[in-house]
């Protein structure tokens, strides 16, 4: 009796030790449900694809990755997994079973405030680079369903690594024109493409590089027959090329490809896009700014205005807005500046009509002078092209101008009173005359 309650005992005792190991040993089984394991980090070493191994500096972590090479932006994590879909496009997709994508946080926990970016099936450092500080770097990427909450059993795996922004891959970053510019015969666009680890040859020879060559532009897709130009020039103007290849449409696409000595693309491609506007043959409405003056009437052979005569003008695609507090430039709004004779009389209107009272006009002269009214940007920078226009017009002042009317009047009572002075003292001289000859005469 004694030995089966001994042996009772012990398999008790026994159950009660080994419960929390094997409750330990569950959870860690649980803590990926899928297998997800780091498989490599993908880096570029002159052109070519490297995969840098990973390795587990624990094992009482089974699910905690490290790395010994330095991870840069133009390195790529990948990772490996069984028994379920990870894609980035399931991002708020349906509801689908074993279908989701990754979730990726700063840090060894999956808290709101740590999240940085959504992951598909790789994830590349480029994403969230921004959120990575210089030096060693701990990512904790957990698989989630569609909706965005953890799988279960939760799935969570972490990566530590060194960390560096400096980047060595070469690159191709559009500083100008922006987005959205247009391009015609008559508008002329500056081009300034940076390509950074990347030099573009004046005199590029047939050699395979990594590092030089030249860069090629084509008009919405990469084929032989849309190529616009190979350059040599991080700097040159449409003028410079025939763009006039591009057909007219609102939505078209300038790709820029970077190319060795040999005409053989970068690999992988290194490219980057411009949207654009292009109207070479002007068969379309692409809605640039226009400005124009409906009163007085252009057409008028002599046209007179003074200080309370009404000006209107027309703005089309184009709004004038209110920049006294706010000057930061915006496409498709500005203010209205008003010149006379080139000399400016108003910088910031924000009306289609005025008179030349409500604008800086100062002491001006009567007579023929020429008024220009032009479209400026918030930050009073010209458009491109320049939106202008402009009336020629007799200055003729207001009589309720107080100090030119004085002037006119005094100018007037000049014009009609000279004449009987100067006919007063031409006889006064005449008879002083007439008597100084008298006297001498009278003498001899």
């Amino acid at each position: 009796m004694f030995n089966l309650r001994s042996l009772a005992s012990v398999i008790v005792i026994s159950i009660l030790i080994l419960s929390p190991l094997s409750i330990n040993v569950q959870a860690q089984s649980q803590t990926n449900g899928i297998g997800l394991t780091i498989a490599k980090i993908n880096q570029l070493d002159n052109g070519k694809i490297l995969g840098a191994e990973v390795y587990n500096p624990d094992p009482t972590k089974l699910n905690s990755y490290s790395t010994r090479v330095k991870v840069t932006p133009d390195d790529d994590i990948r990772y490996r997994w069984g028994g379920f879909l990870i894609d980035i496009k399931n991002v708020d997709a349906p509801i689908k079973a074993k279908s989701g994508y990754i979730k990726v946080y700063l840090g060894n926990e999956a808290k709101t405030e740590n999240f940085i970016a959504n992951a598909g099936a790789n994830l590349p450092i480029k994403d969230i680079k921004s959120k990575l500080k210089e030096g060693e770097n701990t990512i904790l990427l957990q698989v989630v369903s569609n909706d965005g909450k953890a799988i279960t059993p939760t799935t969570e795996i972490s990566l530590t690594f060194q960390f560096t922004s400096e980047s060595t891959l070469p690159g191709i970053e559009i500083a100008s024109p922006k987005s959205g510019s247009v391009l015609t015969s008559t508008i002329i666009q500056d081009f300034d493409i940076k390509t950074p680890n990347f030099t573009l040859e004046n005199n590029p020879t047939a050699k395979a590089s990594t590092t030089s060559g030249k860069m090629a532009i084509y008009w919405d897709e990469v084929k032989p027959e849309k190529l616009i130009a190979t350059v040599y020039k991080n700097q040159f103007k449409s003028s410079d090329y025939d763009f006039s290849k591009i057909e007219d449409g609102t939505t078209r696409k300038l790709i820029f490809v970077l190319k060795d000595g040999k005409d053989n693309e970068y690999k992988p491609s290194i490219t980057a896009n411009l949207d654009i506007k292009a109207n070479f043959r002007g068969s379309i409405d692409i809605g640039l700014p226009k400005i124009s003056i409906l009163q007085p009437d252009k057409s008028s052979t002599n046209i007179n205005l003074g200080e309370d005569d009404k000006i209107s003008v027309q703005v089309s695609n184009f709004a004038l807005v209110d920049n006294t507090n706010d000057k930061i430039s915006e496409d498709g709004k500005g203010v209205l500046q008003v010149s006379i004779d080139g000399k400016k009389v108003a910088e910031n209107l924000n009306k289609t009509q005025f008179t030349l009272g409500e604008l800086n006009i100062g002491a001006i002269d009567k007579g023929q002078k020429e008024l220009t009214v032009e479209l400026v940007s918030k930050n009073f920078e010209k458009l491109n092209p320049v939106v202008s226009d402009s009336l020629k017009f007799n200055y003729i002042p207001s009589l309720n101008n107080a100090s030119l009317s004085a002037t006119d009047n005094a100018n007037s009572n000049q014009d009609t009173q000279n004449p009987a002075w100067k006919i007063v003292i031409i006889v006064l001289i005449v008879i002083l005359i007439i008597g100084g000859i008298a006297v001498l005469i009278t003498k001899a």
